[in-house]
C-alpha cells in the first residue's frame, strides 16, 4: 500500500512552527509495510486543501492529514474532506455530548465554536482523542482510505499508537512485518555504509540508515506471510551486522534510549549512579530523572561552573595545573560525586573552553569521566560550539560511554 502525508497549517508555511508530524508519521508507517510517496505542506486555505486532499485521493491509497481540526474559522480539514468527497458534515450526538462533558470536568460550558469538532460526514467514523478536544475522522470510499488527524505532536502520537496502527494493519493482515531498529555510535555513517554496502542491496530485509542525535541508526524491516518467518529474516541480518560492525558499537535496539538502558543496568546489577556535570548544565540529570524507577539507582547529581567544582569538590592535591579541565579531572569528579552521594558509580562531565583550547579553529574537548570502587576511565569528544544542541549531543554521549564504561 501507498500512503501521502498533509500537513496543514499556515504557520508551517511561514516557518513559525515545524513539521515534526510528518516525520513521525512517515517513520512509523514504514514499520508496517505502507510506502509514503508524497510529503505536502498547505495552508489554512479551502481552496488549497481542496485541491491538495482531491489530488491526494487520485493517486494514494491512504491520505493522512495533520493539523485543521481546532474550533476555530480557519481550521477547515473537515470541511475540505467533505466537499471533496460530496457529503455534509452533521453534529453526531454522541461526539457533542462527550465533548460538553470534557469542557464540563475542565471547569467550564462548552464554546458555541467547539460544536463543529462534534461533526461527521457519513462516510467518516470518528478517533477518539484522549488529549485533546478534537476527535481525529477514519474515512473509508471507494477503496480508498483518509485519515485527519489533530496537529498538537502529544493529541497525534497517542491517537496514532492506540487507534490508527491497529485499524491499518488489518487492512494489510495478509503480510508480517517485523522492524528491528539497531542503535550505533562511534561510526561515521559513511563508515558503516561502506562496512554494510551488501546488506544495503538486500530486498528483504530491507535496510535503511538514519543519523540521529544518539548516533546511527540502522532499520531492518522484513515482510513475509507469517511473524515467524518474517521474525527469521530480521534476526538473520542483525546476526550479520553485528558480526561486522561488532557489538562495542552496538549500544541499543528498537525503543531503547540511553538512558533508560542505564537505568536497566543498574537495576539489573543492584549498582546506584551519582553525576556531575559543568558543560551539559544538568542534562544528563534531567534525561535520567524521567525514566520510570530511576530514583531507586539514580542518587543524584551536581550541577555547577567548573570553577565552583574545581574550589569546592575537588582533591586539590590530585589535580596538577598540567591535568586542569582534563580527563584527568574528570575522573576526579566522578570520583568526588561517588564519594558525596556514596554511589557504586560516579559519572561526570567537563569541556575545555573554546577560547582557550583552540581559538583558530574554534573546537573544543568535552571529557567524561567514570569511577566505581576498583577502576576509573575517561572519554573525549570534539564540539565546535557550546549551543544547546552540542550540549545534548555531549549529554547522550555521557550516558553511552557510561553504557559502555559499566558493561
Amino acid at each position: 500500500m501507498n500512503a501521502e502525508i498533509i500537513s496543514v497549517g499556515t504557520e508551517l508555511m511561514m516557518g513559525e512552527l515545524v513539521d515534526s508530524n510528518s516525520a513521525f508519521i512517515a517513520s512509523e508507517l514504514s514499520k508496517i509495510g505502507i510506502q509514503v510517496n508524497w510529503v505536502t505542506k498547505v495552508a489554512d486555505d479551502l481552496d488549497q486543501l481542496q485541491e491538495i486532499i482531491t489530488s491526494a485521493w487520485e493517486r494514494s491509497e491512504i491520505t493522512i492529514t495533520t493539523g485543521g481540526l481546532g474550533p476555530t474559522s480557519d481550521d477547515l480539514t473537515r470541511e475540505s474532506i467533505s466537499k471533496v468527497l460530496g457529503e455534509t458534515m452533521d453534529i453526531d450526538v454522541d461526539l457533542k455530548e462527550d465533548l460538553k462533558k470534557r469542557f464540563k470536568d475542565m471547569g467550564s460550558s462548552m464554546p458555541k465554536t467547539n460544536i463543529k469538532q462534534a461533526t461527521l460526514i457519513d462516510s467518516a467514523n470518528s478517533i477518539p482523542n484522549t488529549f485533546g478536544t478534537a476527535p481525529g475522522w477514519w474515512v473509508e470510499k471507494k477503496g480508498h482510505v483518509i485519515i485527519a488527524l489533530p496537529g498538537p505532536p502529544n493529541e497525534l502520537q497517542p491517537m496514532w499508537k492506540d487507534h490508527v496502527v491497529p485499524k491499518l494493519i488489518l487492512m494489510n493482515a495478509e503480510i508480517r512485518i517485523i522492524t528491528r531498529n539497531i542503535k550505533t555510535f562511534g561510526i561515521s555513517e559513511g563508515k558503516l555504509d561502506e562496512m554494510l554496502s551488501p546488506l544495503f542491496e538486500s530486498t528483504n530485509p530491507k535496510l535503511g540508515i538514519y543519523s540521529k542525535r544518539d548516533g546511527i541508526h540502522l532499520r531492518a524491516i522484513s515482510t513475509a506471510h507469517s511473524e515467524t518467518e518474517a521474525l527469521k529474516l530480521v534476526e538473520t541480518m542483525e546476526k550479520d551486522i553485528r558480526a561486522k560492525v561488532g557489538n562495542e558499537n552496538i549500544w541499543g535496539i528498537d525503543d531503547d534510549t540511553p538512558e533508560s538502558k542505564v537505568v536497566s543496568i543498574l537495576r539489573e546489577n543492584n549498582l546506584t549512579l551519582a553525576v556531575m556535570e559543568s558543560f551539559t548544565c544538568g542534562l544528563i540529570v534531567s534525561k535520567l530523572n524521567e525514566e520510570s524507577g530511576a530514583s531507586d539507582y539514580f542518587l543524584g547529581g551536581l550541577v555547577a561552573p567548573q570553577r565552583n567544582i574545581t574550589t569546592n569538590f575537588l582533591n586539590k592535591s590530585a589535580i596538577t595545573n598540567r591535568d586542569m579541565v582534563s580527563g584527568v579531572m574528570a575522573m576526579e569528579m566522578a570520583k568526588s560525586i561517588r564519594s558525596l552521594f556514596g554511589a557504586d558509580i560516579g559519572l561526570a562531565i567537563t569541556d575545555s573552553e573554546l577560547d582557550t583550547h583552540n581559538m583558530t579553529s574554534g573546537v573544543g574537548t568535552t571529557y567524561i569521566g567514570f569511577s566505581c570502587k576498583d577502576r576509573e576511565n575517561f572519554k573525549t569528544s570534539e564540539h565546535r560550539n557550546r549551543r544547546l544542541r552540542t550540549k545534548n549531543r555531549a549529554a547522550t554521549q555521557g550516558l553511552i560511554e557510561l553504557l559502555r564504561f559499566l558493561q
